[in-house]
């Protein structure tokens, strides 16, 4: 590694932030999968909840800046939610994976299979976030 490492948040206050739960379970795995699945599509950026949790100023001014924040968290417990709370945030909205039937196991390789799916259930709950394009086209 050449340089100093940067202490820095270089990913900007975009208009959507996508905050999500990465923990030791499958619904942890799958909140990060459907996280990347909604940035890769193009419709905002994601933050990182342990900088937030870690109060790097940067990270908590971006996302304060950012127009729409949805956190996915994988089960009861919240851990995205509340991090976003402990760091001063309050305006933003929640998916529990395990409110939509998903049940929690300890795998950790989630259900790559339901990907998707998850990903526009996620979308529909959340009225502001256009839905994903399905093989046939735009799903609206």
């Amino acid at each position: 590694m050449t340089g100093k490492p940067r202490d820095v948040c270089t990913c900007g206050s975009p208009k959507l932030m996508v905050y999500s739960c990465s923990g030791a379970s499958n619904v942890g795995q799958l909140a990060n999968d459907i996280a990347i699945n909604i940035v890769e599509s193009g419709r905002g950026s994601m933050g990182c909840l342990v900088g937030l949790g870690a109060h790097v100023s940067t990270m908590v001014q971006n996302a304060k800046a950012s127009n729409k924040i949805l956190v996915i968290d994988g089960c009861a417990v919240k851990c995205g939610r509340k991090t976003l709370e402990h760091a001063g945030l309050a305006n933003f909205d929640t998916v529990v994976l395990t409110d939509m039937g998903v049940k929690k196991t300890y795998d950790l390789k989630g259900d790559l299979g339901r990907v998707n799916e998850l990903t526009n259930k996620v979308v529909a709950k959340i009225a502001w976030v256009k839905p994903l394009a399905n093989k046939d086209g735009p799903t609206e």
